[in-house]
């Protein structure tokens, strides 16, 4: 409605709705100091009466999106005796729209100022744009206040606003901080839940440190920013003083805001969007990779394109992306097949969503509903928690979503698809909107019918009605009510413009409320994901859908003038060098790239299995062995001078003085990235061969158990990662030092020793135990420990370690707890043992004694591919594990710990065997129990008396082997490894809400492990923490120990220990008996030989027929025997293995008697008749 110079208001009340949160919404942002002063009314019949001047010129004509019935700011008239005073601070300046007012006294018709709750995402801040610099008139101080927006001019207030937010956040300081991996990883007092956060960097950090433990909490409270830098409102009302607190609340309610008497400061208060792009702005490169890694195991969705706060451009965060992988599966595959891929190198179909105009629903909340199979907050809206605030500057924000299904007969859609989301209205972000237009399959445009006729919405609807793609149309109720006679003018140009797309079927519209229709959530969320199934189905049979990954679509953005991350200097320094390396390995088959590559290796293995011969068997000839060993450190230093181009190049780049640190971690994390993408492209195909293999045999089906071990030996040769290089120059320094050879390549072996310590340093763990040789380096591994003690001088250290059996979630649970990166991938996990070491801060370090924390992650007991090597590598590696960590988080899945319950039991053995051939070795570990996937509330009452009979047990077989090993003190097994039953077992609920691959990780899980967290960093109260040195000295002796170990560690547990030793003990005794009845017999015979005097070769031939007779007679009575001790025995079940061992020793003896009897006999009888005749001779001659 127009309004003329002479215009007469009446209205029943006072405006307090969305164009006073406008108002509000303004000064917040603008960081301005109001200071209101309520007007009396004075009216009959409640109404209020004034006369109003508009505004001449360009004021009279409202704009085509205006309200018709705008908000009227002006002088104070007749019917108002107070005026509202507007102070404006000096952070407005004098060329502020608001100097165009005519006088500072202004009056507002709402006076109450509320916050804004109840608008769609950046709904208030476009409209407060549009009261500074809009659709504003400047006569006599009268202003209109139209109920949308321009967007032309809300671009430039927006780049204002956030100007202004920034300079009030400090955002230099922000984006200064740069976090890296050592930053994030390190434990504090606040990202234990030990003490609240103080400073903005201490929030900022943690945020990260719960988000890095797999927690999305923070995210669904604001972050408000306690810098003094606030607004601050004058809430005072015209009632009096004396009101009571329950008076106070009650109008609180209604007017929405909390009545003080005096003014309040009002923090900075950021929506959890804006959250997202302070913490991609305030973190380096690496930090950024794994944020977006943890953000989608959170099912939340990651930035694409945001705003770069530093140079006030847009930036495309492709590198960020890469470390994404998926998992996912097609309904019309195998139950045990499925896909991966990664969204930068793996073409996916894109879906994007638009709006234009506002509207009372929300746009993302509807996303959520669309890609969710289960209830899931994957976008922020309104509704969440923090939602219901403006965004400040991450609007234009394009965010991403992965629909991945789950190969069940309730998926929503067959195949995977990404979802990109353009945060704000798409008017206002040309750039992004562009780029969502060229690279989409499908566009969800999201408007109302009131904006259609809107000059800039009618822009974009043109350029979208001459695109190809399919278009699906949700119109939502509008904020304000639209005329029938505008409803039906605003349609009609809409169909004209769309008519062809409809033609052709690729045109769909579903509104809100239809005519006769209803919908509510449910029903709207049904129909667009019916459309987007037809239009996919109709693109798929068009072959018209667009497989775009995020390199193709980083082309487009650079088009529309966004910044690539991955135009760094410095990375893209790092990629060329890594693609120089790979280029020389894309040439080679995959099966051979190792072998070609890695020579040492091969060799160490060699040279690790000598180690163990030299060590454990006695009957060897040790010179021998001693000089294999040197033979096989002489070929590896022969390959050293010999190296392969690619170890020599990579070794070349990474000692490199020339290169900046940053480059070097950029080369090496490209590396990573492709030999991870270059195994994953490989491994799948043979990883399904070979369970398919492994299932037939357990499931007795003829198969070829070399197959087996061929596919292993394949497997083992496709997994070709970033740690196998890092082993081969382990190996370069071993065959450098132990050889001793000319300077420069001691040179070049102290310089590698240094690079793995700065690795270790920044982030990267250290493989401890060679995976493939199941063999500790010392010489490598000690090298660095002393590089570090160069780097930080001989720090105290507390050693956490995992242990569990294959794929029940040990590496998850380190990542999760400490924020690290450990693989995680199922099937062919974790190999060998890997350190990382992570700082603690001087708050820690002055009350628990340690200054660094070294986490080792061990591959899973277990392996069914190592099943070949059966108990001694596991019962090696729990041994090792255990032994050098003060605390071991053994990690269960499920309630049976009779597997590692097992290894726990040889590990004892181990300890007290070890302890007394080794003075030096005296541990007493810690251990925690993990149950993954128990819910606590059942488990602890039920398990409790299960636990405790299960310890009774542990002492029961403590006490046993240290009465068998004569090893005295031992009466409980916590006597040899710590376990308090009542404190140290935990129950962990399930990582995941429902079914993978869609399911969120569970904020159940991650709070639980930072309970045991905290716990576990408290342990050490009563230890006195390990140095650097004392580690390596404890290492050392026991790695030595274990190898000096052969016996018990080739048992499943201590009852087979016991068990073979009563076993050995039978069959030792059976077999000395048989051995002097033998003997007995033969010694007889023996004198009756001596005896003889004539028919020697009869003689001969009768008693060898009769020792033999004998020998078969006595091993039928003493296999009998063996035969009763099998069948008869307490513990029959678990030496029934043995048997044909004890059958085989005993047909040893009985092979060894036969031939050395008869021998006897023979040789006696020969003797007799020799020595007979020489008588018979010298009797002649006497």
């Amino acid at each position: 409605m127009a309004h003329d110079e002479n215009s007469h208001i009446e209205t029943p009340h006072l405006r307090t709705g969305n164009d006073n949160l406008e108002f509000q919404n303004l000064s917040t942002h603008l960081s301005v100091r109001l200071s209101v002063r309520l007007p009396h009314i004075h009216s009959k019949g409640g109404k209020m009466s004034g006369k109003m001047k508009a505004m001449p010129g360009k004021g009279k004509t409202p704009h085509p999106r205006m309200s018709s019935s705008p908000v009227l700011l002006g002088n104070s008239g007749p019917a108002l005796d107070e005026e509202v005073l507007l102070q404006v601070s000096d952070t407005v300046s004098l060329n502020s729209p608001f100097s165009s007012i005519e006088g500072i006294n202004c009056c507002i018709l709402a006076p109450i100022l509320t916050p804004v709750t109840n608008m769609e995402e950046d709904v208030a801040a476009d409209k407060a744009t549009d009261i500074l610099h809009g659709n504003k008139t400047a006569s006599k101080g009268i202003l209109t206040v139209p109920t949308n927006y321009t967007d032309d001019n809300s671009r430039d207030v927006t780049e204002t606003t956030l100007s202004r937010f920034l300079k009030n956040l400090n955002i230099e300081e922000v984006t200064s901080y740069n976090f890296g991996i050592k930053d994030i990883l390190k434990i504090t007092k606040s990202s234990l839940n030990w003490e609240k956060p103080g400073t903005l960097k201490e929030k900022i950090l943690d945020i990260i440190s719960k988000l890095i433990m797999l927690n999305k909490s923070p995210f669904n409270m604001p972050l408000i920013i306690n810098d003094n830098k606030h607004i601050e409102i004058d809430t005072s009302v015209p009632f009096s003083d004396e009101k009571t607190d329950i008076e106070r609340e009650f109008f609180a309610m209604f007017m929405g805001k909390k009545e003080k008497s005096q003014q309040q400061q009002k923090q900075n208060v950021l929506h959890p969007s804006d959250v997202i792009v302070i913490l991609m702005n305030c973190c380096d490169y690496f930090v950024r990779q794994v944020m977006i890694q943890k953000m989608t195991t959170c099912q939340l969705a990651v930035p694409l394109i945001i705003p770069d706060l530093i140079n006030d451009k847009k930036m495309f965060l492709l590198w960020t992306m890469r470390n994404i992988h998926f998992k996912w599966k097609i309904q019309s595959m195998g139950a045990e097949e499925g896909k991966e891929g990664n969204p930068v190198t793996d073409g996916i179909p894109i879906i994007s969503a638009i709006r234009m105009g506002t509207f009372l629903n929300s746009k993302s909340k509807i996303l959520n509903d669309i890609i969710c199979i289960q209830s899931n907050d994957i976008f922020f809206h309104k509704q969440c928690d923090g939602g219901q605030l403006s965004r400040t500057f991450s609007n234009g924000v394009v965010e991403l979503a992965w629909y991945l299904p789950g190969g069940k007969d309730k998926d929503s859609f067959e195949d995977i698809w990404t979802l990109a989301n353009l945060r704000g209205d798409a008017i206002n972000h040309k750039p992004q909107y562009n780029v969502l237009k060229e690279v989409s399959s499908i566009m969800l445009i999201f408007l109302s019918i009131e904006c259609i006729s809107d000059s800039n919405v009618n822009d974009i609807l043109k350029e979208i009605s001459n695109t190809n793609q399919h278009l699906i149309f949700v119109f939502l109720d509008p904020i304000s009510p639209v005329s029938e006679s505008d409803k039906k003018l605003s349609l009609s140009n809409f169909f004209s413009m769309f008519s062809s797309h409809m033609h052709n079927n690729k045109c769909s519209f579903i509104a809100e409320s239809a005519i006769g229709k209803e919908r509510n959530a449910a029903s709207l969320k049904t129909d667009i994901r019916t459309k987007i199934k037809e239009s996919l189905t109709s693109i798929k049979k068009g072959g018209n859908v667009m497989h775009l990954n995020l390199e193709n679509v980083s082309h487009y953005a650079f088009r529309y003038g966004i910044n690539i991350d991955e135009n760094n200097k410095d990375l893209q320094k790092g990629k060329t060098l890594a693609n120089g390396i790979m280029n020389k390995l894309w040439d080679k088959d995959p099966k051979d790239r190792k072998r070609d590559i890695l020579h040492l290796q091969k060799k160490f293995i060699s040279w690790s299995e000598y180690s163990k011969q030299l060590k454990r068997m006695e009957d060897i000839d040790f010179d021998k062995i001693h000089n294999r060993m040197q033979e096989c450190r002489k070929e590896q230093f022969d390959m050293v001078q010999n190296m392969t181009s690619v170890m020599k190049e990579f070794i070349d780049i990474s000692l490199n003085s020339q290169l900046s640190n940053q480059t070097k971690m950029y080369f090496l994390q490209w590396m990573k990235i492709y030999l991870d993408i270059e195994s994953k492209k490989h491994l799948p195909d043979q990883e399904n061969k070979y369970h398919k293999m492994w299932n037939s045999i357990t499931c007795k089906v003829g198969t070829d158990v070399n197959e087996l071990r061929k596919l292993e030996s394949t497997l083992d040769d496709l997994s070709f990662g970033l740690e196998h290089i890092l082993r081969e120059i382990g190996q370069v320094y071993e065959a450098i030092k132990e050889l001793k050879r000319e300077r420069k390549f001691e040179v070049l072996a102290d310089n590698l020793s240094i690079f793995a310590a700065d690795l270790l340093l920044d982030g990267y763990p250290l493989e401890i135990m060679d995976g493939d040789a199941s063999h500790v380096p010392l010489t490598w591994i000690n090298a660095v420990f002393d590089k570090l003690k160069e780097r930080l001088g001989d720090k105290k250290i507390y050693v956490i370690s995992v242990l569990g059996i294959q794929s029940s979630g040990k590496s998850t649970l380190l990542n999760t707890m400490f924020g690290l990166n450990f693989s995680v991938s199922a099937g062919r996990c974790t190999k060998g043992v890997f350190a990382q070491l992570i700082s603690v801060e001087e708050k820690i370090y002055g009350e628990y004694g340690y200054e660094y924390i070294l986490v080792l992650d061990t591959e899973g007991l277990r392996a069914m591919e190592l099943a070949n090597l059966q108990y001694k590598r596991d019962n090696e590696l729990a041994s090792f594990i255990i032994g050098i960590g003060a605390v071991t988080i053994v990690n269960i899945k499920g309630e049976n710990n009779s597997d590692i319950g097992e290894v726990l039991q040889i590990c004892v053995h181990a300890f007290l065997r070890m302890r007394l051939a080794n003075n030096n070795i005296d541990l007493q570990p810690g251990c925690y129990f993990v149950h993954q996937n128990v819910p606590d509330v059942i488990a602890k009452s039920k398990m409790l008396y299960s636990y405790k009979k299960h310890k009774d047990q542990l002492d029961d077989i403590a006490t046993a082997v240290a009465e068998h090993e004569n090893v005295r003190g031992i009466n409980h097994f916590s006597d040899v490894i710590e376990f308090d039953v009542n404190k140290q077992i935990w129950y962990f609920p399930n990582l995941w809400i429902g079914d993978p691959p869609m399911a969120p990780a569970n904020p159940g899980y991650s709070e639980t492990v930072l309970k045991l967290k905290t716990d576990i960093l408290k342990y050490p109260e009563k230890y006195s923490s390990l140095t650097f040195t004392k580690l390596q000295e404890r290492m050392t002796d026991l790695w030595k120990a274990i190898l000096n170990e052969n016996f018990v560690f080739s048992f499943k547990n201590s009852l087979e220990v016991r068990s073979y030793a009563l076993l050995e003990e039978k069959i030792l005794n059976v077999n000395k008996n048989f051995y002097h009845d033998v003997k007995s017999k033969t010694h007889n015979y023996i004198n009756t030989i001596n005896s003889c005097e004539k028919d020697f070769s009869c003689l001969k031939q009768n008693i060898l027929a009769e020792i033999e007779e004998h020998i078969n007679e006595c091993y039928l009575r003493f296999k009998s025997e063996l035969n009763d001790y099998f069948s008869t025995a307490e513990n029959k079940s678990t030496i029934n293995q043995w048997e044909a061992f004890a059958t085989q020793k005993l047909e040893e003896i009985v092979s060894y008697l036969r031939y050395n009897e008869s021998n006897k006999i023979s040789t006696a009888v020969d003797l007799r008749e020799a020595n007979y005749k020489n008588l018979k001779k010298l009797e002649k001659y006497k």
